[in-house]
């Protein structure tokens, strides 16, 4: 039996393994600040820090500025880039 991931499954995974000390979780957008807006994938991609699940690493907490992944929330470029690309339709 072959099993099937998703890609956001996928995804999550191979950054697991790359980064162990960081936690990512897949979610679906109905559960996010992200439900209404169409340019976003259904399955998306979080890392968890600051007690947060960040779903898209260049927008601020509040949703309303644009940040450094890095200096916002410690999450390396390589891992922001990965996460936008799969939860952002055309990033």
């Amino acid at each position: 039996m072959t099993t099937h991931l998703s890609p956001a499954v996928r995804l999550s995974t191979k950054l697991r393994a790359a980064h162990p000390a960081m936690s990512f979780d897949v979610v679906g957008k109905a559960d996010t600040a992200f439900a209404d807006d169409p340019t976003y994938n259904e399955e998306l991609i979080g890392v968890l820090t600051q007690d947060m699940l960040i779903i898209d690493p260049y927008i601020s907490s509040c949703g309303r500025f644009a940040v450094s992944p890095e200096e916002a929330y410690g999450i390396p470029a390589e891992v922001a880039a990965a996460i936008r690309t799969h939860n952002v339709i055309g990033a």
